[in-house]
């Protein structure tokens, strides 16, 4: 028990690089691991001591318990504690833990290897376990994680052992860290040891990481943090003898965070009183969040205090989310109370998304007497595509009141189209419903592409269940389309089987594009093949295009190989675009093989302008020599005149 107050410290420290490493590297889990973070263990120090007195007087008892148990037994225990990871609980995991076997402390971790990291609990028990494990045997702790653990595991688990091993013995640590040949890996060990440190002597930490050529600045995040609970004053010292750069950005970023753990006032002013409008603006960005959802009244407080301008302006932008989630009205009022111009409308712009969210007939009502402007446009087509996705009838009831306009048509488009995404059965119904005209056959279009991407051959029946032979034709080739985007080969064997080369010619561009993507080769022969001059051009544009931008060499030898025609000039054309900029001399040759004498005039025109803008003399010497017809010639050289 002698190490419990030390390790708890720790994990604390494990903790907030968890968190650390989150901001830096999104994830999914992020939300809730920073709902578990307000609930990690806090407790005075006597409080401590206190529990750590009981803790010692039944540690005994517990211990012969918790002998009896199995490894299964023992690991279900730690997660019914683990779901509440109170200090209390806390020491009656460690407990469990600390009566393991070695055998039992690898099953632990291969076990807890198997369902990954969601929160900031999962980082904490493997560090309980490597601790254990290395007061019993360092060597046998660090000879897992360096044998036997995959690489995923490695990742997971870094963190856990190096900081309990620097809680043991600090120079065996790093001294296993300089052994590590992958430099992520070492980073992240590095981390860990400095983690470790920081919770006595964070100046330490940062000395450490300071030295340390494979530390990423965002590391010191975590290092300042603890150091703001410790002695807040001694780390910006410490900062303001930083240069600037991402260092010191990381550094300030871990303090007044830390700070605004227990004196979010106290961190405002911090922040204020930093050198420069950047880092005054950035730190201050950096704790709105927590501020506003803990007295939202002093923290619009303390932005109306600040001076008009580009800073407060930042801040409020960055500012408005959170207040959107706790008031939207009030949000609205302080955004059109303190901001002017752009700044001002990008502001109400994110208010609205944000309300649109959670309420968008709310978002509704607030719009309704907006004055027609981007606001206005920003805000219609977020209401409708969020509410086409909550409850797309009552959406497209509101969408109909609209006045006739852009914003109207893109408000019902949005709308039909997620409607049909996220309620396909429910669109379905609905369109049976629908009176006909323009509206139904746009959501036709929506539904049909989007059958076609869940199951093209179940759309194509539905295709035929249509009983007006117009909307059934329609529907088929909406659901062509959609096939032929996600499986261009299968959609073409199928139009192939049933002899519809008139639908094949029709979807020629979207087929070829969507095959070139796949197969470059198997989508050039298909397009070569058409057998309509139209379609051939059509498609061996987008395989060109696609190939141009994978590999233009490849693409021009086989350009190069094309008969000529209306294909040979589409993708010469194409070439022409891609390398004009690069290389005008060779886009110029390549043009002037165009067979059509207006896309020829058209694009040597191209090749000449790029051309002259670095060398007017060479682009005049290549009209010149070229093979063009006088009368071409005679076109192109007033565009090189001095």
């Amino acid at each position: 028990m002698n190490r419990l107050l030390i390790a708890l410290t720790l994990a604390l420290g494990l903790a907030l690089g968890w968190g650390t490493a989150q901001l830096t590297n999104p994830s999914p889990q992020a939300d809730r691991a920073a709902a578990d973070s307000e609930r990690l263990p806090a407790a005075s120090a006597s409080e401590a001591a206190q529990l750590e007195e009981s803790a010692n007087e039944t540690a005994q008892p517990t211990e012969i318990s918790i002998e009896a148990l199995t490894i299964k037994e023992k690991l279900a225990q730690i997660e019914h504690l683990k779901t509440s990871l109170s200090l209390k609980n806390s020491i009656e995991v460690m407990h469990i833990i600390g009566a393991m076997s070695e055998d039992e402390l690898r099953a632990s971790l291969v076990e807890r290897s198997k369902s990954g990291m969601g929160s900031i609990n999962d980082f904490i028990v493997p560090y309980y376990t490597f601790l254990a494990w290395v007061e019993k045997n360092p060597q046998g702790a660090y000879n897992y994680f360096k044998n036997d653990a995959n690489p995923m595991q490695k990742q997971m688990h870094a963190q856990s052992l190096f900081s309990a091993w620097a809680s043991v013995d600090r120079e065996a640590a790093i001294a296993a860290v300089d052994l590590i040949e992958e430099p992520e890996q070492r980073s992240r060990a590095i981390a860990a040891v400095a983690m470790s440190i920081a919770g006595e002597n964070p100046e330490s930490a940062y000395d450490l990481l300071a030295s340390r050529d494979e530390t990423k600045p965002w590391q010191l995040q975590t290092i300042f943090m603890m150091w703001a609970g410790q002695d807040a004053d001694a780390a910006m010292v410490k900062i303001e003898s930083m240069d600037r750069g991402d260092e010191r950005t990381n550094a300030l970023a871990g303090l007044i965070n830390g700070v605004a753990q227990s004196n979010i006032r106290r961190a405002a002013d911090m922040a204020s009183s930093l050198p420069t409008e950047e880092e005054r603006t950035r730190s201050t960005q950096s704790i709105m969040h927590v501020w506003l959802n803990q007295d939202t009244d002093a923290a619009l407080g303390f932005i109306s205090g600040m001076e008009p301008g580009k800073a407060r302006n930042d801040i409020i932008k960055s500012s408005v989310w959170t207040l959107a989630n706790i008031d939207g009205e009030r949000a609205l009022a302080f955004v059109d109370e303190n901001m002017l111009g752009r700044d001002r409308d990008d502001a109400i712009s994110a208010v609205i998304q944000s309300i649109s969210r959670e309420d968008p007939k709310e978002a509704a009502a607030m719009i309704a007497d907006m004055p027609f402007g981007r606001v206005y446009s920003n805000a219609v087509r977020n209401i409708s595509s969020q509410w086409g996705r909550s409850d797309p009838v009552s959406a497209l009831g509101w969408v109909r009141t609209l006045p006739q306009g852009e914003e109207k048509e893109r408000a019902l488009s949005n709308v039909l189209s997620s409607f049909s995404d996220a309620k396909p059965d429910e669109a379905l119904a609905y369109f049976t419903t629908m009176e006909a005209g323009p509206e139904k056959e746009e959501f036709l279009g929506y539904i049909s592409n989007q059958l076609a991407r869940n199951d093209p051959r179940e759309a194509l029946v539905w295709t035929a269940s249509i009983s007006d032979p117009e909307l059934s034709e329609k529907a088929y080739s909406g659901v062509i389309k959609g096939w032929s985007e996600t499986d261009p080969a299968a959609t073409v064997a199928y139009l192939e089987g049933r002899g519809d080369t008139e639908a094949m010619e029709k979807h020629a561009g979207t087929i070829a594009r969507s095959w070139a993507r796949r197969d470059l080769r198997a989508a050039a022969t298909w397009a070569l093949n058409l057998g309509n001059d139209e379609a051939e051009r059509v498609a061996v544009s987008q395989v060109a295009s696609e190939w141009l931008d994978h590999d233009t060499e490849a693409a021009s030898v086989w350009i190069a190989g094309l008969e000529s025609g209306m294909a040979r000039d589409e993708a010469v054309q194409s070439l022409v675009r891609k390398v004009d900029g690069s290389d005008p001399e060779a886009a110029f040759a390549w043009a002037a093989t165009i067979d059509d004498a207006r896309k020829r005039q058209r694009n040597t025109r191209r090749a000449i302008v790029a051309l002259k803008e670095y060398d007017i003399e060479a682009a005049a010497e290549l009209i010149e020599r070229s093979e063009l017809s006088e009368a071409e010639k005679t076109k192109l050289k007033p565009l090189v005149d001095p």
